[in-house]
């Protein structure tokens, strides 16, 4: 089989979440290359974007951002795979949500990063067994206008904390024809390094921050994805579901991006020079 270098895959992606005070955390999206031949490449871009627009203070009115994956099988079995997450978020609502503290204007800016290696184990015909394993890190901000609800004045309170991560994702995948479906389990340790912010400790306490830095919170993502090729291997389209789920979560569990999905269009650059080329 020919490699295939698929070009940059554009996604538009729809999170919805359970929202309690203020975020801190979203588990990265998983993603299975299925890469089953040496020197199969693989790098994917998306596009995100939230439909709510509630402006209640629970709902965010505006969520997007962006990501971007790559992947390269170094065997017909062994793929080393990396991927950039970032995100950003924005809330509004009432005043005095939490009484003396709440804001009517949060911003959320999300920046991950994860490098590892998956393994591609063939069962039985269209059947593998497909675990991967990784780590990375990332940085969540919190942008705090208490005082002022205008969209371009300063944060009057900024809460940063630094995150260290590992994963590992048992999955099977089942492939055909025109077809790819994806199934598994994203078990991840995340560790909050470091703690920046101008948040009074009384206040860290009143929004439960004062226990963030050093505390580990382990997640695990039950997740699906399902992939067509619809009547030619230059196209490929892809949808991602994931459903977030506390391990051990403390008093974090207010502060966890939980669902997301995400719908993928692909489309494979070298199968279309080749056929150009053929026709020449």
């Amino acid at each position: 089989m020919t490699p295939k270098p698929y070009l940059l895959i554009f996604t538009i992606g729809f999170t919805s979440c359970i929202t309690q005070g203020r975020y801190v955390f979203r588990d990265n999206t998983a993603t299975m290359p299925g890469l089953t031949h040496k020197g199969e490449a693989v790098v994917s871009g998306t596009i995100a974007s939230n439909g709510q627009s509630n402006g209640d203070g629970i709902q965010p009115y505006a969520l997007h951002g962006y990501d971007l994956e790559g992947a390269y099988a170094l065997s017909d079995h062994w793929t080393v795979q990396g991927a950039f997450d970032r995100r950003s978020a924005a809330y509004a609502g009432s005043t005095n949500m939490i009484p003396g503290y709440d804001s009517c204007r949060l911003f959320y800016r999300n920046t991950t990063w994860e490098v590892g290696a998956s393994y591609m184990w063939l069962l039985r015909k269209h059947v593998y067994f497909a675990p991967s394993f990784g780590g990375g890190g990332g940085v969540f901000h919190i942008g705090d206008r208490e005082f002022d609800t205008s969209a371009h004045t300063r944060d009057d309170y900024t809460h940063d904390s630094r995150l260290l991560q590992a994963y590992v994702q048992p999955a099977f995948l089942f492939t055909w024809r025109w077809m790819d479906l994806g199934l598994g389990m994203r078990v991840s340790l995340n560790h909050f390094a470091r703690v920046s912010t101008n948040y009074t400790a009384d206040q860290q306490a009143q929004l439960s921050l004062d226990n963030l830095g050093g505390s580990t919170l382990p997640m695990s993502q039950c997740f699906m994805m399902l992939r067509v090729y619809p009547g030619t291997q230059a196209l490929r389209l892809e949808l991602r579901l994931g459903e977030d789920a506390y391990l051990s979560s403390g008093t974090l569990n207010r502060y966890v991006y939980f669902a997301n999905a995400a719908l993928t269009v692909g489309v494979d650059p070298y199968f279309l020079f080749r056929r150009r080329h053929n026709k020449n």
